[in-house]
């Protein structure tokens, strides 16, 4: 018997609808039945058994006055090769839909403090309406977003500010942070407005991001002329409203980060009297993931949670 051994290169040329044709033939041992079977013409099969006996050096069905009989090469590639047929027909088939009722499934997320805070006790609401066998793994942002960690599926999704995206990245915005002043409620250095002079005077808690107080209030202070006294830097958001609620400081932040708070929490809000521009923040994640319907289901739930976080009421002070 001879034998046939089929390179890389060798492979790369072979017809794969010839594994279809090939496993109709052996299961059915009749080209007629075999071209019902695949939806080909008699005439079409009988041209792919021909091929089929040169490829493989076998003649592989054999005429007899029983009908076609298979050759002992034939009858070793009918297990295989229906395996083989079954496993590319199930990799090639549509995509199983998916299901968050049954699912399992782990998303690793990346987000600052902003997008923790205002985002993420909703979301796990959500999440664990919808899917409650899904678990959300968070790593916190660090200003940017991280392509590598994306590219390689470390992380899932991430939460960026404004971010340049390498080619592969899809992204798109969900909400914009803006930003309010809090002072404890009943401040002694506060008998009327909130003014820029009253708010250089003051000593602020602010959060150092890369090197960088968040918000920028040194550029937004030099360009009014007016200095700014830090009295705290953090490496973190969200202590900041208990430091702020039990000291004379003041503090500038996203108000996504207020809406953990209690109503009846003791701090006061105030439009930031020197003018600060609002910062979008942008849903990222990699084109590997792009048409996964896991990864889209994800992406839906934040849009729709971002969505309904709203912004929240600002106080002033008495007159």
């Amino acid at each position: 018997m001879n034998t046939v051994h089929i390179e890389h290169e060798e492979l790369g040329q072979v017809d794969l609808n010839l594994l279809v044709v090939l496993d109709a033939l052996l299961q059915e041992s009749s080209v007629t039945r075999a071209a019902r079977r695949v939806g080909l013409s008699q005439s079409a099969v009988s041209h792919a058994l021909k091929r089929l006996r040169v490829l493989l050096g076998d003649p592989l069905l054999l005429r007899t006055s029983r009908g076609m009989v298979p050759t002992p090469r034939a009858q070793q590639l009918l297990a295989p090769v229906h395996q083989a047929v079954g496993q590319v027909q199930g990799v090639l088939a549509p995509r199983k839909p998916f299901d968050p009722l049954l699912s399992s499934h782990s998303f690793t997320l990346s987000m600052q403090d902003t997008g923790q805070a205002g985002l993420l006790p909703e979301l796990m609401q959500r999440v664990h309406r919808k899917a409650p066998g899904v678990r959300l793994q968070v790593h916190p942002g660090i200003g940017g977003f991280q392509a590598d960690e994306l590219a390689c599926g470390t992380i899932d999704l991430a939460l960026a500010i404004d971010p340049a995206l390498p080619q592969g990245f899809h992204s798109e915005p969900i909400f914009d942070i803006t930003y309010v002043s809090i002072m404890r409620t009943n401040h002694p250095k506060l008998n009327g407005p909130l003014t820029p002079e009253v708010f250089s005077q003051l000593r602020h808690v602010a959060v150092l991001h890369n090197g960088l107080v968040d918000p920028d209030l040194e550029r937004v202070f030099a360009a009014h002329s007016l200095d700014l006294h830090l009295a705290l830097v953090l490496p973190s958001l969200l202590p900041v409203p208990w430091v702020i609620a039990q000291s004379d400081l003041v503090a500038t932040v996203p108000e996504t980060l207020l809406k953990l708070l209690p109503t009846d929490f003791p701090i006061d809000r105030y439009p930031p009297p020197l003018p600060l521009e609002a910062t979008s923040v942008f849903l990222v994640w990699h084109e590997r993931t792009h048409y996964d319907p896991a990864h889209q289901w994800l992406r839906e739930v934040i849009r729709q949670t971002s969505q309904q976080t709203l912004p929240l009421p600002l106080r002033t002070a008495a007159m």
